[in-house]
């Protein structure tokens, strides 16, 4: 857990300029999330920055796609099931 805390300060910065990178690219919020179900029917909601709308890929969000970046939000995922409020 204290490993995931410290892994996402640490890329907090490089999130952030991707975000905002994918929120120009596809004019929209740069996030994109949706709630799916899980292990034992739960639902749980997933975050990654949005590289893709009406179906269109942006060079930069095509990077940002084969790079895995797109999927860095997930670390939230992580933080919010071992460290439940």
């Amino acid at each position: 857990m204290l490993a995931a805390i410290l892994l996402l300060l640490a890329l907090l910065p490089f999130l952030l300029i991707s975000l905002l990178l994918a929120a120009l690219s596809t004019r929209s919020t740069g996030f994109f999330i949706q709630i799916r179900i899980g292990q034992h029917g739960n639902p749980f909601t997933i975050y990654k920055l949005q590289t893709m709308i009406n179906g269109q890929v942006t060079t930069i969000c095509r990077i940002l796609r084969k790079s895995k970046i797109d999927k860095l939000p997930q670390l939230i995922i992580y933080l919010k099931v071992t460290c439940p409020l």
